[in-house]
């Protein structure tokens, strides 16, 4: 049997600000825009099949 783990998808982004901002109302945000100890800006979503998608803007 196939175990899944830790996955999700990222995509890149100039303005993670704008694009957080203007996220339809039905995209379920699990963690909002933060930066990291590197500097990196991020924000994890759900698409509509609960898949985690993390928005980095570098």
């Amino acid at each position: 049997m196939y175990e899944t783990g830790a996955k999700h998808l990222g995509l890149r982004t100039d303005d993670i600000e704008q694009v957080y901002a203007t996220l339809p109302e039905d995209v379920e945000t699990i963690s909002e825009p933060q930066t990291t100890g590197s500097g990196t800006r991020i924000c994890f979503l759900r698409d509509p099949d609960g898949n985690a998608v993390e928005l980095l803007e570098l």
